[in-house]
């Protein structure tokens, strides 16, 4: 997911599906180079995104982790430093309503790519949550009928 924009880093830039060619420079070259990276990225997001979204709840992030072993050894180190980096951003928004969750979650996801064991907690919390998620939302429409 960021190793995208880790993605950077690197002139010549293969990740996922795509290989962009990027040249140093500035001006408008540069800009519509940018936004060019920019699409590349969030096509690849959406596409790792479908990828998880096609596995079936409570075996989504194991699938995910083993779909993601044949990668090059750069892109796990990537995604790693990309967890940990993400771990304080999530700690100083803390303090800021809202987008500390957004971070954790972030980092935690891609804690996931790289650790079975995480993969496969995340894989029972799901299934745990969607359990939750279902008995709310039939205590609420039981409510909500009564008081109807």
């Amino acid at each position: 997911m960021l190793v995208e924009t880790l993605c950077l880093l690197n002139e010549s830039v293969t990740c996922g599906f795509d290989s962009i060619h990027l040249s140093s420079g500035s001006g408008a070259g540069s800009s519509a180079r940018r936004m060019l990276l920019l699409e590349a990225m969030l096509s690849q997001m959406k596409a790792r995104w479908s990828e998880l979204k096609q596995f079936a709840p409570g075996e989504r992030f194991e699938r995910f982790y083993a779909s993601q072993q044949d990668r090059p050894r750069w892109v796990h180190v990537a995604y790693m430093a990309a967890a940990i980096a993400l771990l304080p951003v999530g700690v100083l928004f803390a303090f800021i309503p809202g987008p500390a969750v957004l971070f954790f979650a972030l980092s935690a996801a891609l804690f996931a790519t790289q650790s079975l064991w995480l993969a496969r907690r995340f894989d029972r919390a799901e299934l745990a949550l969607r359990h939750a998620w279902a008995s709310v939302k039939h205590w609420w429409r039981a409510r909500h009928k009564r008081h109807a």
